[in-house]
Formats: structure tokens, sequence, C-alpha cells
């Protein structure tokens, strides 16, 4: 029996190596995961940071080069007092519009404008992909998932795209939150 042990024993080494290089790694995936559904940076540094960091975890992970606008009040935007439901709102719709030019349209580069003015906020990110004819496809899941997003603030979400010239997406929600019963689900 202790002949079996020693037999055993630089097996079960071995496997006890692999098992925690593979905790770690879905430790490491599990962290990820959680710091991009809601970076710490948009609560500590408000939205300009998070979008800024947004872009910049595209550009390392993906190598997908993401230009960043921001117009008007640029510092100030922490100052502003807004819900932080437009904050996460716009963080979400720029991440999805991102996963979706690197994921589907094969974009080289994304653009990604925001601006706020007294009324209003609006984000928008364009990419140079593939493009798609609207009319002609569904909207998937992450597309609802906008639309909704913007339409429980009041807002809207324009998309323009068509086949070989990329696509355009447009958020504008209005600084003034409309109450539940008054909010317009677009389609």
């Amino acid at each position: 029996e202790t002949c079996m042990l020693k037999d055993v024993r630089p097996q079960l080494q071995t496997g006890l190596q692999e098992l925690a290089q593979l905790t770690q790694g879905t430790l490491e995936n599990v962290r990820t995961l959680a710091l991009q559904l809601r970076p710490g940076v948009l609560d500590d540094l408000g939205l300009d940071a998070a979008l800024r960091w947004l872009a910049e975890d595209f550009r390392q992970r993906l190598q997908l080069p993401v230009e960043l606008h921001i117009d008007g009040l640029e510092g100030t935007l922490r100052e502003r007092q807004y819900p932080a439901l437009y904050a996460t709102t716009l963080f979400r719709i720029a991440q999805e519009c991102l996963t979706n030019a690197a994921r589907y349209a094969q974009a080289q580069k994304v653009s990604i404008t925001f601006k706020q003015d007294v009324q209003s906020i609006s984000l928008h990110v364009s990419d140079d992909g593939c493009g798609y004819d609207p009319t002609k496809r569904s909207s998937g899941l992450g597309i609802i998932g906008m639309r909704e997003r913007a339409a429980l603030l009041g807002g809207k979400l324009v998309i323009s795209s068509r086949p070989g010239e990329g696509t355009s997406v447009e958020a504008i929600l209005p600084l003034s939150i409309p109450r539940k019963e008054d909010a317009v689900y677009a389609s």
C-alpha cells in the first residue's frame, strides 16, 4: 500500500497544480467580468472617466482603436447633479456598441462622442465596420436592451447603418427624468 501511495503522489501533485492554475484563471476572469459590469471608476470619478477607461480597455484587450471626445462640460460632469442611472445607462450603451463593433462589425476603429448641455446628455458611437441593413435584420437583445435603457429615462436611441458603411448609434437623454408612467418605450 505504501508503494502505491508513492506512485500516486506525483500524479496528485501535478493534478493539484493544474487545479490551482485553473482556479487562478477563473478568479481572474470573474474579477474582469465584475469590473466590466460596474467599474468602480464610474462611481468614483464619473462618466467621463469611465468612458476613458472603457475606451482604453477595448484598445488594450481587443486592439480596437477607440477615439473618445467629451464635449461641453469635461471636468465638471461629476459635479453635475443627475442620477447615477444616467451614467450607468450611457456607460452600458457605450459598452454594448463597442462590443458589437468588435464582435460583429469587424470594425477597425470606433469613435465615441459624449456631450452634455443644460437640457440633455448624448452619446454618439460610430464605427467603420461592415454595417447592416436594419430593415432586413431583426433587433438583437443588445439593441433591444439599449433602446429600453434610453426609453426608461425618457430618451431615445437612433441607429443608422448600411451594408459596407459602418454603424452609428446615438443615445439622447433629457436631463429631466419623466415619471415612470410617462416613460415612452421606443420600438
